[in-house]
């Protein structure tokens, strides 16, 4: 785990690749992050996606990505205004300046079907030394377009199998190559029917609820056949949607975004006509918060994708909180405190209808005889009305 002033996070796991885990690079260094092979066999149009950050001396040290097919000729990989996040020094063709949050970086790889080195490089001279370049989530991948402007944004399905594979939701499915990509499923060998996408991009000001923004597209997911276990998503969104949400200020009180990591999902079940990419109407349903540290943030070309797992579908919202509306139902899987100031001794009750009754202490509420007591899940009837007192 990195313990520096800036490098001082992983973007997922517990390891990342860097100059130096806890100190500034060397005076005079060159160094390199020599990747292992990858075969490109099968890939149209590979694109490497990365995370990475750095902090470097500007103009006078510099960092930049190589490749090789025979492992001893190597070649800049890319140039300026190429990929996502790439180079700014169309002199020598590497970055110069820092950028100092964890983010995408992607190139379009100039070779195909053929085996591939790749090798990460940095180099400063002697004087100044600052922290120096981190990495994470290499990986290669086919060329999809994650749609940025509204024309890009299609109501959609995709029929699902009982398997254990990832199941792309494709506009144009490489007819129209590189074709758009929205969402993944992986229904862990469950049948579910034929799956309706429907995703909105929004157009206006960065959106916030609940004293939280979130991200400018959201999804409603539904199956044809409910699942009955649990199932895998990926949620496709821009770079360029992340940075308008770290540079909203339209929410005075809502927390600020420093990376795309540290994303999670809002996620909504209910009634299928509410469940239609607006929260304007979520009265009878349910909000469900999988947080950051359940979410995994992974570099795609423009930008990125969340993956997560749950077992209800529904609508989708990428946030740093939970965006559920204040007056929204609060269960299942939230947390929620009640606090008393009256008398010494307590005992919590609850009346679903038919009268108070004693709350016990257990998994769902753990302590119920204190002056404040927390509900970590929702033990209430999932329908109609509960109290508590």
């Amino acid at each position: 785990m990195p313990a520096k002033a800036i490098i001082n996070k992983v973007p997922n796991g517990t390891k990342i690749w860097t100059t130096n885990l806890d100190n500034n690079y060397s005076d005079n260094e060159t160094s390199y992050l020599v990747s292992p092979c990858f075969d490109l066999t099968g890939l149209r149009n590979p694109v490497l996606s990365f995370s990475h950050i750095f902090d470097i001396e500007q103009d006078y040290d510099y960092t930049w990505v190589e490749y090789s097919t025979d492992g001893k000729t190597w070649n800049k990989l890319g140039n300026v205004n190429q990929g996502t996040n790439w180079y700014d020094n169309a002199v020598d063709i590497n970055w110069r300046l820092s950028n100092k949050k964890w983010h995408v970086a992607s190139i379009d790889v100039p070779v195909t079907n053929a085996t591939v080195h790749f090798r990460f490089a940095m180099s400063s001279d002697a004087g100044v030394t600052q922290e120096g370049v981190g990495i994470d989530d290499i990986h290669i991948h086919e060329k999809y377009e994650i749609p940025g402007n509204p024309g890009g944004m299609f109501t959609s399905s995709i029929n699902t199998t009982a398997s254990n594979n990832w199941i792309s939701n494709l506009y144009g499915d490489d007819m129209g190559f590189p074709g758009y990509i929205y969402t993944e499923i992986n229904t862990r060998g469950q049948n579910l029917g034929t799956l309706q996408i429907d995703p909105l991009k929004n157009l206006g000001p960065v959106r916030f609820s609940n004293n939280q923004y979130y991200i400018g597209r959201n999804f409603s997911i539904h199956p044809g056949i409910l699942p009955t276990d649990t199932v895998d998503l990926r949620l496709y969104f821009t770079d360029v949607e992340v940075n308008e949400m770290i540079n909203a200020g339209n929410c005075p009180g809502c927390p600020r975004l420093n990376d795309a990591y540290e994303l999670g999902i809002t996620n909504y079940t209910g009634a299928p006509a509410e469940e239609n990419v607006s929260l304007d109407d979520n009265l009878a349903g349910y909000y469900n918060f999988i947080v950051p540290g359940q979410t995994k943030i992974i570099p795609f070309g423009s930008g990125y994708y969340a993956e997560f797992s749950l077992a209800n579908l529904g609508e989708f919202w990428i946030s740093k909180g939970n965006i559920a509306p204040a007056a929204s139902n609060l269960c299942p899987a939230t947390t929620f405190a009640l606090t008393t100031t009256l008398g010494t001794t307590y005992q919590w009750q609850v009346n679903t209808g038919a009268g108070y009754t004693n709350i016990t202490d257990g998994t769902f509420i753990p302590v119920q005889s204190t002056a404040v007591s927390s509900l970590s899940t929702c033990q209430l009837p999932t329908q109609g009305t509960s109290t508590v007192a």
